[in-house]
C-alpha cells in the first residue's frame, strides 16, 4: 500500500512576501495546515479521516497528534487521479522487474505515453528516479531487518527445543548448522549467544 502525504507548509517565499517576523515577541498568523493522505489502492472500509495515533499507536494518546483527510480518488484526469494511476503503473512494473531502476524508467515511459503526469515526469525525470531508488533502498533495508528478526526468533526457538529434549551444547551447534544452513562458526556464535539466556528463562 502506498501513501502520498501532502502538507500545506509555510514556505520561505510566503514568509518573505508577508514580511513575517519569526523572531519577534508578537505572534504571527500563518495558513492553516491541511494534511491529506492519498490511498492508491482499493479498500473496503473508507474512513473520511485518519489520525496518527490510530494509524501507528493503536489509538493511544500521544504528545503530538495529526489528523489527515483520506482521498481515495480524484476527478478523471486531475492531479490526484494521475498520481493514483502513476502508483498503480509503478506497482505493475515492480511486479515485473523488481525494485530496480528499470521498473522506474518503464513507469516514467508508460506514464508519458498515457499522458499521466507527463510534463512533471519528463521535466523531473532524474529527481523522480533518485527518489524512487531511495525508497527502494529503504524498503530493502526494512525487509532485511524483518527477515533477520524472524531468523533470529526461529533459531532461538530451535535451540530451546533441542535443549528441552536433552541435546548437548555441541550437538545443538551441529543441528542448528544443518537446519539453517550455517557454517560451524556461525552456528557456534548463535548457540553461544543464546544458550545461557535460554537456560535461565526455562528454569
Amino acid at each position: 500500500m502506498k501513501w502520498f502525504i501532502l502538507c500545506l507548509n509555510v514556505s520561505r517565499e510566503y514568509i518573505l512576501d508577508k514580511g513575517l517576523d519569526l523572531y519577534g515577541s508578537k505572534p504571527i498568523t500563518i495558513p492553516k495546515a491541511e494534511l491529506c493522505v492519498i490511498l492508491s489502492k482499493e479498500r473496503k472500509k473508507q474512513p473520511e479521516y485518519i489520525t496518527l495515533s490510530e494509524a501507528f499507536l493503536g489509538g493511544t494518546e500521544c504528545a503530538i497528534e495529526a489528523k489527515a483527510k483520506i482521498i481515495y480518488d480524484g476527478a478523471q484526469g486531475d492531479i490526484i487521479n494521475q498520481y493514483i494511476v502513476f502508483t498503480r503503473i509503478m506497482d505493475e512494473q515492480i511486479n515485473l522487474h523488481g525494485r530496480t531502476i528499470k521498473a522506474v524508467t518503464e513507469t516514467i515511459r508508460i506514464c508519458s505515453d498515457k499522458d499521466v503526469l507527463k510534463e512533471y515526469l519528463e521535466a523531473k525525470k532524474k529527481e523522480v528516479i533518485d527518489i524512487m531508488m531511495l525508497m527502494f533502498d529503504q524498503e530493502t533495508v526494512l525487509d532485511i531487518h524483518v527477515k533477520s528478526e524472524k531468523k533470529e526468533a526461529a533459531i532461538r526457538a530451535a535451540i530451546e527445543a533441542y535443549k528441552i529434549i536433552g541435546k548437548s551444547y555441541n550437538e545443538v551447534i551441529k543441528l542448528i548448522m544443518r537446519q539453517f544452513k550455517l557454517s560451524e562458526t556461525q552456528s557456534s556464535e548463535w548457540v553461544n549467544e543464546m544458550w545461557n539466556d535460554i537456560e535461565e528463562e526455562t528454569l
